[in-house]
């Protein structure tokens, strides 16, 4: 989550990243090699600087739901992620409402569709939404409390 100025930080981070090349995924031209690592940039993205550049890029950046039905490739936009508190008022207390859950799980099958991830940020912290988040296949669940998600999905 790059919080600094985005094009020398990218430049910083594509050197260091470079230096990892044997287990970080990779795109050139258009080809992705899949590795142990998968980065993607989120925060301060210099979108046009990560697309135009040459050689191997070493990560991809996150898009917004206004992304979500973008022709740009899954490599350079893997992942749709986006504040849960702009875009859903159910803040994980009590039963889902039943547009609340249609609505996050056409966003998360709209982006799979394209070979995209999903990732809400801002959520609350509650057991009932990680549960809906899970259950519709979310790819990442966005937590400060990490020992209490890891205790809740191996629970589960």
């Amino acid at each position: 989550d790059q919080k600094t100025d985005g094009e020398s930080t990218y430049k910083a981070l594509h050197e260091l990243l470079a230096e990892y090349a044997d287990i970080v995924t990779s795109v050139e031209d258009d080809v992705v090699t899949r590795r142990a690592v998968t980065v993607i940039l989120s925060g301060n993205r210099p979108f046009e600087l990560v697309a135009a550049q040459e050689g191997p890029r070493y990560l991809g950046l996150d898009g917004r739901l206004s992304d979500l039905g973008s022709d740009l490739p899954a490599h350079l936009l893997p992942m749709i992620s986006d504040n849960w508190r702009s875009h859903f008022t159910w803040q994980g207390e009590g039963e889902c409402p039943p547009d609340q859950r249609e609505k996050f799980r056409d966003i998360i099958e709209t982006a799979h569709a394209s070979g995209r991830g999903v990732r809400f940020w801002a959520t609350p912290e509650s057991e009932l939404l990680w549960r809906e988040l899970r259950d519709e296949e979310a790819d990442l669940i966005n937590t400060d409390q990490l020992e209490r998600l890891r205790t809740f999905l191996i629970e589960e």
